[in-house]
C-alpha cells in the first residue's frame, strides 16, 4: 500500500519577496550572491579599513565589514542603461546605531552630474540615532537637500527601492519587502547609465566594526505607486 500525504501550499512562503522571481525581467542585472566569486558585471571599490567576501561568512550574501573609527566605504557599481521606466531594489541587513553610518543606492547619468539617491542613514536631525530613510536628487553635479523619513523604530533588515516612471523619480523603504513607504519623489529628466550600492562611515571617532550583508539586488522587480 502506498501512503500518499496531502500537499499543502503556504501562500506566505509562495509569495515571500526573498523567493527567486519565476520570470525575472532583468536577469542580467540581478544578483543573489550565491557564488563565492563576484560576478564580472560588478565593479568593486573600497577605501579605508574594510573586509568583504561572498557566500562565505554569511551564505548567499555579499558580506562586508567597515571599521567606523575612520572614513571608509564599499561600493558595488554596475552599468545599467534602460531605455524606459526602471527600478533597482536591494535587500540589506545592517544594525545601524552610529551617527556616521549610511547605505545608499545611487542611480547616475554617465558623468554622474545627474541622478537620484535613496537609502538609510542614522538620523542625527531628530536625535533618535535610529536608521532613517534619506532621498536626494542630483542636478548639474549638485545634491539637493535630503528628504528624511524617520522610521522611529529599530530595524536591521531593509528593502531599498529606487524607481523612475517617466520623469518621476522616487525612493522607497520597506522592512518586510511587501509594505513600502515612499521617502521622496522628484521630477527630473536625465539618461541613466549606471547604479551603485555604497555604504560606509563618513567620519572618525567610533571604535566599532559594522557588519553588513546584501542578500540580493533586482532590477524591475516591483513597481510602486
Amino acid at each position: 500500500m502506498i501512503q500518499r500525504y496531502p500537499q499543502t501550499s503556504l501562500p506566505y512562503f509562495e509569495g515571500h519577496p526573498d523567493r527567486l522571481p519565476k520570470a525575472p525581467t532583468a536577469p542580467t542585472v540581478n544578483d543573489e550572491f550565491d557564488d563565492v566569486n563576484l560576478n564580472s558585471k560588478w565593479t568593486l571599490t573600497s577605501s579605508g579599513s574594510v573586509t568583504h567576501d561572498i557566500n562565505t561568512t554569511w551564505p548567499s550574501h555579499f558580506y562586508g565589514t567597515i571599521n567606523l573609527n575612520a572614513a571608509a566605504n564599499i561600493t558595488l557599481l554596475q552599468t545599467y542603461q534602460p531605455a524606459a521606466d526602471f527600478s533597482i531594489t536591494a535587500k540589506i541587513i545592517v544594525n545601524m546605531n552610529k551617527s556616521v553610518e549610511y547605505f545608499y543606492i545611487d542611480n547616475y547619468s554617465a558623468d554622474e552630474s545627474d541622478g537620484i539617491r535613496i537609502g538609510i542613514r542614522v538620523n542625527t536631525v531628530s536625535g533618535t540615532l535610529l536608521p532613517a530613510g534619506y532621498f536626494h536628487t542630483r542636478t548639474s553635479s549638485t545634491w539637493s537637500a535630503a528628504t528624511i523619513v524617520d522610521p522611529v523604530c529599530k530595524q536591521d533588515t531593509f528593502y531599498i527601492h529606487s524607481q523612475r516612471i517617466g520623469t518621476s523619480n522616487s525612493g522607497w523603504i520597506s522592512f518586510n519587502g511587501m509594505s513600502f513607504f515612499r521617502v521622496g519623489v522628484a521630477t527630473q529628466v536625465w539618461t541613466p547609465d549606471h547604479f551603485q550600492l555604497i555604504w560606509g562611515s563618513s567620519a572618525t571617532g567610533n571604535v566599532y566594526v559594522r557588519r553588513t550583508g546584501i542578500d540580493w539586488v533586482r532590477a524591475n522587480w516591483i513597481t510602486l505607486t
